[in-house]
């Protein structure tokens, strides 16, 4: 347990540090495999050929996909190091601030249990004498002073040693350095402590942090059942007709809950919602969820659905700020990545991370769809920029744009399971863009306020036709300033939202996803 004194001392920075070493050492890892990959197909056939060259492709094939997944490890690790630092910070500027409130106030503090007794001969009452906004105005008795003081002081100690207990967790979870030849959970033991937030622990990660690995692979993720996170988000899911739902992950800012079997459906779809969701709030989108599966075609039982939700921006005004993209979209690759890792789709990937086997039989044939709404196509278009996205195809449903970078669908990185990425020339038809002829969104799309409109000829997208839900833009403006009243007769088709209502349960949006899907 940590003391008062101890994490008066801490200077959680570090884990910032930390953070951008271990995001250069994950950058030095793709990079070398990038370079060992580019250096053997560089070779001619002519010069390098036959049984020789099959076995070195192989060769290099399995060093390169270990040195991708190590990187996505390291970059984990990053994240949850920087997620720490801001938690921390914030608890013991808030601990800092209770100790000097109850010196100023002339009592003393126990640097290690955080008990505070006044000092012999003080007297029984005292008037306030010192602004705080923390304590109340007006006289109190010593008593009250003490209570208070000391209140303050044990609930920050206790939460500060929560928070390090379940990032301790979660950082020995997510290393990819500390299970090598290991087997068990892959957890760092009390001796092999000092991951800089103070403690581990050999308990389960819960609420905040559900990285607990329950297997050999250190990097791979385990689930808890949504039943016994939140029922009535759990209640709601089963309203709908929804599988079992699974929370595969969770940190400040971001959860995804899988519904159905991640490791063994055919198709895997990852749901990235829009502007004015948030993580606390997943149960909003569960609909969706439910449209989704009816969207991908064929057996549901052989379909699952992971609904990634993040604190997106509440509007598209406040969406022109990219730090809601750039956290989104790295958290994003990060799932992608741990949902290869789990369907073992990473033949020997995975052992390069924990020095073991693989989880589970490898799925050659799984399909993984990443589909985002809204801000949450722009959020999907950044993900595949920089380390790149695992994916097989992309849809962007009603994207404002595709933010900073992106020119066209060919610059977009779509990752292989083995960590190399598709041929560009591919993403034309593995990415989608459906957007209703009638959504106000293609407004601030044509505008390039949020870069790129992917729906744009020239980006090379393949197009969902969804021509039977509206008419032109010349219409489409009209329709945005005419009042709902004197609306028209050939309007009143789309009264209401069509930014909502032209999407997922809509009978065209899901014939021409399925007719996307199933054209291979």
């Amino acid at each position: 347990m940590v003391t008062v004194g101890e994490a008066l001392l801490w200077r959680v920075d570090s884990l910032e540090v930390l953070a951008r070493a271990l995001r250069s050492g994950a950058r030095a890892l793709t990079d070398s495999a990038d370079s060992s990959q580019g250096a053997l197909n560089a070779l001619s056939e002519d010069d390098f050929a036959g049984d020789n060259r099959s076995a070195a492709e192989a060769s290099v094939t399995r060093s390169s996909t270990r040195l991708r997944r190590s990187s996505v490890a390291l970059e984990r690790l990053a994240a949850c190091c920087s997620d720490t630092a801001a938690m921390l910070n914030d608890v013991i500027r808030e601990l800092t601030d209770a100790v000097n409130q109850a010196t100023n106030l002339g009592f003393q503090v126990n640097l290690v249990s955080g008990a505070v007794t006044p000092p012999e001969g003080m007297l029984s009452t005292i008037a306030r004498s010192l602004v705080h906004p923390k304590i109340p105005s007006g006289p109190f008795t010593m008593a009250e002073w003490r209570a208070t003081s000391q209140l303050r002081i044990q609930s920050a100690l206790a939460e500060l040693n929560r928070l390090d207990e379940k990032a301790a967790d979660a950082i020995s979870a997510l290393s990819p350095l500390v299970a090598s030849g290991a087997s068990g959970s892959g957890r760092l033991q009390r001796s092999q402590a000092g991951s800089g937030t103070g403690i581990t622990s050999d308990k389960g990660i819960d609420g905040g942090w559900d990285l607990e690995v329950g297997s050999g692979l250190a990097g791979a993720y385990s689930s808890s059942p949504l039943s016994e996170i939140d029922a009535a988000m759990s209640t709601r899911a089963r309203a709908l007709g929804l599988p079992p739902g699974q929370l595969l992950e969770s940190s400040p800012g971001h959860s995804a809950i899988a519904f159905g079997d991640v490791e063994r459906a055919s198709t895997v779809i990852t749901l990235v919602p829009g502007t004015s969701s948030s993580a606390e709030d997943a149960s909003r989108q569960f609909e969706r969820v439910a449209a989704t599966f009816h969207a991908a075609g064929g057996d549901p039982e052989d379909v699952a659905v992971v609904l990634f939700s993040y604190d997106a921006p509440p509007n598209l005004r406040e969406a022109i700020r990219t730090e809601y993209h750039n956290f989104a979209a790295e958290r994003l690759q990060h799932l992608q990545a741990g949902l290869i890792e789990r369907s073992g789709g990473v033949d020997s990937g995975d052992t390069a991370i924990a020095g073991g086997t693989t989880a589970h039989a490898q799925s050659p044939t799984q399909r993984h769809v990443v589909a985002g709404y809204s801000y949450g196509a722009t959020v999907v278009s950044q993900a595949s920029l920089g380390s790149g996205l695992y994916a097989d195809r992309v849809l962007l449903i009603a994207p404002p744009g595709v933010g900073p970078g992106l020119e066209r669908a060919n610059d977009m990185k779509l990752l292989k399971p083995d960590g190399t990425a598709r041929p560009e020339y591919e993403n034309s038809h593995r990415v989608a863009v459906a957007t209703s002829p009638m959504d106000p969104i293609r407004i601030p799309a044509e505008l390039g306020i949020h870069g790129k409109n992917p729906a744009d000829k020239d980006f090379g997208a393949y197009t969902l036709n969804l021509s039977e839900r509206g008419l032109s833009m010349r219409d489409l403006a009209e329709f945005m300033v005419t009042p709902v009243q004197d609306i028209p007769q050939k309007y009143r088709h789309v009264q209401g939202n069509p930014h909502i209502e032209h999407y997922f349960d809509d009978e065209v949006f899901t014939r021409e996803t399925n007719r996307w899907l199933t054209d291979s």
